[in-house]
């Protein structure tokens, strides 16, 4: 069946550790491999998985999300395979990625994203889908616990340091806040990186709203007194400059990502220099990938 092949095409995340001369041992989790570019074909998978089930009961549901384009395209993907009705998108009508998103069947409506906050039931709205489900804020499929669960299994034998992600929707870094992969989850802090820049080259991380997400300074402190993270978890804005070395450190070591990728490498460069971590202290970056959108509107080889 297509959804059992799209389903082998999930493949573990690469594992690559280097020595950097000022950062110390970073151990790196690129997903790069999986058939989207990113590790969004995990969520992709989940999301088509459950909408199989609903699409049975109702052969008239729809489902919405706002995407920057990568998530959009891996949901679609997925969706696809299943024989399921095209995904309905709400991009920024600035962005680039529309005619890319079509191509692939995807319905895409634009909207001044920076104008309001959105609710779920407005972007329902703003893609002709009222009475169908809206994905981008929908807390009833467990997103942090069903997303990236095969991610943070591989993560079994990592019992303390810092693990870093990039920070966007907050699905990823949520996920790791949630998991019981740790053996000792109070010595494993997770860090998330951010950006409140505009023009910043990590463009999948700028979001001028973010009100879905539930992950916030309360949530990350509720954890650490639970003991399910390290007292250190917390997300920071990380800069420019730091993204443009992390961007360096990419190159240098034949990744595939695109800038977006590199929050959680940003962060912890971050970190680093204003001597919050140290050289000899166990570090794991996540970097998730380069969506083929991103390469198709770059003209890089994917």
């Amino acid at each position: 069946m297509l959804k059992t092949q799209f389903l082998k095409s999930l493949v573990p995340p690469s594992i690559k550790k280097i020595r950097h001369c000022k950062y110390g041992r970073i151990t790196f989790l690129d997903e790069s491999k999986n058939p989207s570019g990113t590790h969004k074909d995990r969520m992709a998978h989940s999301i088509a998985n459950t909408y199989q089930k609903m699409f049975k009961n109702n052969e008239k549901l729809r489902l919405s999300l706002i995407s920057s384009g990568s998530a959009a395209h891996a949901i679609q993907l997925a969706i696809s395979e299943y024989g399921l009705p095209p995904l309905k998108v709400l991009i920024d009508e600035s962005r680039r990625e529309d005619e890319i998103l079509k191509k692939i069947g995807c319905e895409v409506y634009t909207f001044d994203l920076e104008s309001r906050m959105l609710s779920s039931s407005d972007i329902l709205k703003l893609t002709n889908n009222e009475g169908g489900i809206e994905i981008t804020s929908n807390m009833a499929i467990n997103p942090y616990n069903t997303y990236y669960k095969g991610l943070t299994s591989y993560l079994s034998d990592f019992n303390s340091g810092y693990i870093f992600t990039p920070f966007g929707s907050g699905h990823l870094y949520g996920s790791f806040l949630t998991c019981d992969t740790f053996d000792e989850p109070f010595n494993v802090h997770i860090v998330g990186g951010k950006t409140h820049f505009k023009d910043t080259k990590a463009d999948k991380l700028y979001a001028p709203f973010n009100p879905f997400s539930v992950v916030d300074e309360n949530f990350i402190n509720t954890k650490i007194a639970m003991r399910k993270v390290g007292r250190y978890s917390s997300i920071i804005e990380f800069k420019e400059e730091s993204l443009q070395e992390a961007i360096n450190i990419a190159t240098h070591n034949n990744f595939k990502v695109e800038p977006s990728a590199l929050g959680g490498l940003a962060a912890m460069i971050d970190m680093f220099n204003n001597s919050a971590i140290k050289y000899a202290e166990n570090k794991l970056v996540v970097v998730t990938g380069m969506s083929r959108v991103y390469a198709e509107l770059n003209q890089v080889v994917a």
